[in-house]
């Protein structure tokens, strides 16, 4: 299945407020995800938190997936990777078909890399323009992802979405949006994770393996 609401971290915060978030949006939002993401530590540094978050997502029948670290991923029960739509097929083959894995798909050659390699989901950004991601591409991207990317991977919004206007994603076709700051520096960050999937009745049918 496609996560409809996915809550990346970030290392700039941290551990407890990320614990917290966490259970926030997977306490508000059924069938939400986490993917954690975190360019500085090592995977031992980084176990401590896996194993907190993974604690959080079962609880919550939520999902969790680790930044391109399968051995991570591994130790900490996690249940899938998010790695380069280049690295795909390679990580499909490694971890077989029950494992989740998304990639980022910034044009149209990562979507189709991603979706022949065997990705469930692919991250489509940036939507609207967000920091260090340049201008936004629009939710016509997300249109033209849902065409292309056949009915076996989702497509999920990232950047620059918010309560404000993650509604025009999926119309445009999300099946999932996907957000850092907004989650992470929301005062209410349950409130502001249901009020971002307010609007996911009007999107298509989960994709599922």
């Amino acid at each position: 299945m496609t996560p409809r609401l996915v809550l990346i971290t970030d290392a700039a915060f941290g551990d407890d407020l990320l614990a917290r978030v966490a259970r926030a949006v997977c306490g508000a939002v059924p069938g939400a995800c986490v993917q954690l993401r975190d360019r500085v530590r090592s995977d031992d540094a980084l176990l401590p938190l896996a194993m907190r978050l993974r604690e959080i997502t079962r609880a919550h029948r939520a999902m969790l997936i680790v930044n391109r670290r399968p051995a991570l991923a591994g130790a900490c029960g996690a249940d899938g990777v998010h790695v380069s739509a280049a690295d795909v097929e390679e990580t499909r083959a490694a971890l077989g078909p029950h494992a989740y894995i998304s990639a980022p798909a910034h044009d149209a050659g990562e979507l189709e890399r991603a979706r022949r390699g065997g990705a469930d989901f692919a991250l489509v950004s940036p939507i609207f323009a967000s920091p260090g991601k340049g201008p936004g591409r629009g939710t016509v991207a997300l249109r033209q992802a849902r065409m292309l990317s056949g009915s076996h991977m989702g497509i999920v919004a990232l950047g620059g979405i918010d309560a404000s206007n993650a509604a025009e994603c999926f119309e445009a076709g999300a099946l999932g949006v996907a957000a850092v700051r907004a989650l992470l520096c929301a005062g209410d960050a349950g409130e502001t994770a249901a009020r971002m999937v307010s609007a996911c009745g009007v999107c298509y049918e989960p994709a599922s393996r």
